[in-house]
């Protein structure tokens, strides 16, 4: 367990037991040791202030001002494929959300970041989303998961401990790009990352077109890319949590994690312009090259390195996500025009994934840090 992962922050401040440094609140419910008759706020803790949690033996029920119900099974299962049960390629199950419903989602993103649970529930509600948090460790997560199952929309948990690092991790190719979720999943794990965000949906979940750029050959040789395909729409609850998270966390650096069938890991910072020795899609394909010298690692951006070659290799150009983030003024169907340093889509041959994920996200580490 990353060493960041301490008190929980989900308690309305304005509303915290005064407990001096005797007492660190956390989310769960986990009790622990106070001082009897300590203030809170303008009184002393008495039954008529903790009616929705308990004092017993000299501890306290740390979920009195907790709205959130504790993850059934614990958070982070909801990031295995079983639970996400996204929907199967070919079986055109997929359908897209609802506008009033990815702005539910946005809402319930934006008021998780500025913790203001009793509205994300409210929110989540709205977008037939289940809010949970998780316990013990794991206090500080917070899970948005549809509550239909095979519903084929994203999977999203949030760390909301004020040491999270700036970083979320993007999934939105499960089963095709095979194990990209547990990789996510794990990546987020060892680097104490801020969110981590898996789709629902094989990208082939749906037989209609998206509308947007790019073609799929994973859905037939030169195919449109579909409504179900997570990098390729935008009218989705993916999208919509990817838009919110962005904003909530504006210094968040967003990875695209994906999965190809060429030797080696391709990387680009969602361009395929050159860039500076310094960028951050540099210093990452350098320390990719640092912990596996002998595989192929190549970059779609330029630096001058001969040990990273430069090959554009499956660039993510037409990721709307990393369209987004680089400025495009609609990422459907308008290229950006240059990177802003927040995106980085790396695309892995099947043996990386998730074998390699503490390599990997120790690259990552040393990439930002």
């Amino acid at each position: 367990m990353s060493p960041h992962r301490g008190a929980s922050r989900l308690l309305d401040t304005s509303r915290r037991v005064a407990l001096g440094a005797l007492l660190v609140v956390g989310c769960g419910a986990k009790s622990t040791p106070i001082d009897a008759g300590t203030s809170h706020d303008a009184g002393t803790i008495d039954e008529a202030r903790i009616d929705a949690g308990r004092i017993d033996g000299g501890t306290i029920d740390a979920s009195i001002d907790d709205p959130l119900d504790v993850c059934e099974d614990g958070a982070r299962v909801w990031l295995e494929i079983e639970r996400i049960d996204p929907i199967a390629r070919d079986t055109d199950a997929y359908r897209p959300p609802s506008a009033a419903a990815r702005d539910a989602i946005a809402a319930a993103i934006t008021a998780i970041a500025e913790e203001r649970f009793e509205d994300a529930l409210s929110s989540a509600s709205a977008a037939s989303y289940v809010l949970c948090r998780g316990e013990g460790d794991d206090a500080t997560l917070v899970v948005l998961r549809p509550s239909a199952p095979s519903s084929g929309h994203a999977t999203l948990v949030i760390d909301t401990s004020d040491d999270a690092r700036a970083l979320i991790l993007e999934a939105p190719h499960p089963l095709w790009d095979a194990d990209t979720e547990a990789e996510s999943a794990a990546i987020f794990a060892r680097t104490g990352a801020r969110a981590v965000l898996i789709a629902g949906t094989h990208r082939c979940g749906s037989d209609r077109d998206s509308g947007c750029d790019g073609t799929a050959d994973a859905c037939g040789a030169g195919a449109a890319v579909r409504e179900s395909d997570m990098a390729h729409a935008t009218d989705s609850i993916f999208h919509a949590a990817h838009l919110a998270l962005a904003s909530a966390y504006a210094g968040a650096l967003v990875v695209g994690v994906h999965g190809m069938s060429e030797s080696g890991i391709s990387v680009s910072d969602g361009t395929s312009g050159d860039t500076t020795a310094t960028s951050t899609v540099a210093r990452f394909a350098r320390a990719l090259h640092t912990r596996f010298p002998t595989e192929s690692i190549t970059t779609c951006n330029d630096f001058g390195d001969p040990d990273v070659p430069h090959d554009a290799r499956l660039c993510g150009t037409t990721d709307v996500q990393g369209r987004h983030l680089n400025g495009a003024p609609d990422a459907c169907v308008d290229a950006a025009s240059a990177a802003s340093g927040r995106f980085l889509h790396v695309e892995q041959n099947g043996r990386f994934r998730p074998e390699e994920s503490d390599a990997i996200a120790d690259a990552l580490l040393e990439a930002i840090e």
